[in-house]
């Protein structure tokens, strides 16, 4: 009955179930010692796997999340012109399909916590490869302190742990520091909650162009390093190819290694003609089923990914450097629990921290 009970309540819609009420001040609690995973979720991927895919309403339960600390809701929050905040069902879209619910929202939410997963929300803003809505909100003190105002809330009523910062990219030296302004402002509103600040990075900062300043540095707690693939030329390298950029962030740019994550791509990407039945991306389990990749190979179907053995090595790599830990984007496109745990790369990851642990704690950051 208890069980009933529940079902309906959560189908009243999203505040009907509210989420389990976390102490102030005990979010994600950072220690130079630990070595964290977190994983990416875009709003996307549910209407992907759930519909497209036909997994059905229960597919969360058949998603790899072991040793996932922290689960990060992607597209769900956008910054309104005023300051405000917009979320996917509300306001209702002009069409009026509502691609992710509040009931989705809620039940992704509550799922999670109830295992023990933080919840965080990464933020970018509609047209927000270009700046969109965020550049301008960033760009004026009312509007910033009304948006980190908006964040605090939303994550205190959804007992949210993490705000991840997705721009890409500023176009200018003025937009990249008003994006440090806007950071910073937000960690202000929400650190004393115990909320941490992320911010995602890719390759436009090693080649001169805008996209974080030093003030974003100082503010964010963990720097999300988007490095997930090579490029075609590159693809025979890859862990050169990632260690050229976490070196760029420890070297030129002094960023403490515990606040640097590795992203790892559970993707694979081809090179060739763009179809329909050859998406330049492609979701690694969609590459298991097709291909069955075997845990050394980076390549099949023309498509070149992270295989098991190269996820161990890049997790390897994190851990000897005393970096914060590593993160995926994103976790639908791992195998699912139904597949041979072996294929996992996500469990790929569990596993080798498991073994890095028993042989002794990761190294003090220097």
């Amino acid at each position: 009955m208890a069980a009933l009970l529940s079902a309906f309540a959560l189908l009243a819609g999203c505040r009907s179930v509210p989420p389990p009420v976390a102490p102030v001040g005990q979010g994600i609690r950072p220690d130079t010692r630990r070595f964290r995973v977190a994983s990416y979720l875009p709003d996307y991927a549910v209407r992907q796997m759930r519909d497209l895919d036909a997994y059905g309403p229960n597919w969360l339960d058949l998603v790899h999340l072991d040793g996932v600390e922290c689960l990060i809701l992607h597209g769900v929050v956008d910054p309104t012109p005023s300051g405000g905040i917009a979320l996917p069902w509300d306001p209702v879209p002009a069409n009026g399909r509502i691609k992710f619910s509040a009931r989705d929202f809620a039940s992704i939410r509550n799922t999670l916590q109830a295992r023990g997963i933080h919840v965080g929300i990464s933020v970018g803003g509609e047209g927000w490869m270009n700046g969109g809505v965020l550049a301008r909100v960033a760009a004026d003190p009312a509007t910033r302190t009304a948006f980190a105002t908006a964040l605090a809330r939303f994550c205190s009523e959804n007992s949210l742990v993490l705000i991840d910062f997705d721009w890409e990219y500023p176009k200018t030296r003025r937009e990249e520091a008003d994006y440090g302004r806007l950071i910073s402002e937000v960690k202000r509103r929400v650190a004393p909650a115990g909320v941490e600040i992320g911010v995602c990075v890719g390759g436009a900062e090693m080649h001169g162009r805008p996209h974080v300043d030093e003030a974003t540095v100082r503010a964010a707690d963990r720097v999300h390093l988007m490095a997930y693939l090579p490029p075609a030329d590159q693809k025979k390298a890859r862990m050169a190819y990632l260690d050229k950029h976490v070196r760029y962030w420890l070297d030129v740019r002094r960023l403490p290694r515990e606040k640097l994550f590795i992203g790892i791509g559970f993707y694979g990407r081809q090179g060739g003609a763009v179809s329909a039945q050859q998406p330049r991306n492609l979701a690694y389990r969609k590459l298991y089923d097709a291909f069955h990749p075997l845990p050394g190979h980076e390549e099949a179907g023309g498509y070149w990914f992270n295989g098991v053995d190269t996820v161990t090595r890049q997790v390897e790599y994190a851990w000897k450097l005393g970096l914060g830990g590593v993160f995926a984007w994103e976790c639908s496109q791992d195998v699912t629990l139904d597949k041979p745990a072996g294929a996992s790369l996500q469990a790929a990851i569990e596993r080798t921290i498991r073994r890095l642990r028993r042989i002794g704690p990761p190294p003090v950051p220097r």
